[in-house]
């Protein structure tokens, strides 16, 4: 929602002026090892930003992946703006992480979830960026975004959001 004055414009001067926020309580998998759209989020402002804004993007998700008796095999996700690609490292995204079940690298590890999070700023090329939650692994076997790998509803902690933030810039 954007911030309206009273004479109508928008005193940019380092203010948020939109915020929104999309959260997901579904669940993607795969083992691709390229960045693939997860399908859970796709976010866009309600209001055109300002030709000279910057955008804040903020992931925060639960990762868990099948048990390949791998150590420090990350995954990573990212956001993907329709105009601009991937805003994050080309490789490593916005954030990442693994799953390190108590120390254990055995079929326990389907039971472990980590919570990730990161933020990124940058100036998009458009007035209407249009963002989607993206994933990829450094290992070709199964991740999932929104829960551990065991498929019981209890592992299902869900709550993935992306918020995006319009901030005015002088």
């Amino acid at each position: 929602m954007g911030i309206n004055f009273a004479n109508g414009q928008q005193d940019k001067e380092s203010r948020v002026l939109q915020i929104k926020t999309g959260v997901s309580d579904s669940v993607d998998s795969g083992n691709e090892t390229s960045w693939t759209q997860t399908g859970l989020i796709d976010l866009q402002f309600d209001n055109a930003i300002l030709s000279d804004s910057h955008v804040t993007v903020m992931i925060n998700c639960s990762i868990g992946e099948d048990h390949n008796s791998s150590w420090a095999t990350p995954m990573y996700v990212t956001a993907y703006c329709a105009t601009d690609g991937n805003i994050g490292d080309s490789t490593r995204g916005i954030c990442g992480g693994w799953v390190d079940f108590m120390g254990r690298a055995d079929n326990w590890t389907q039971y472990g979830q980590q919570r990730i999070s990161g933020c990124i700023q940058y100036n998009p090329s458009t007035t209407t960026p249009r963002y989607y939650l993206y994933r990829k692994s450094i290992a070709s076997f199964t991740r999932y975004v929104g829960r551990c790998a065991n498929s019981s509803s209890t592992y299902n902690t869900g709550r993935t959001t992306m918020t995006i933030i319009e901030m005015g810039v002088t």
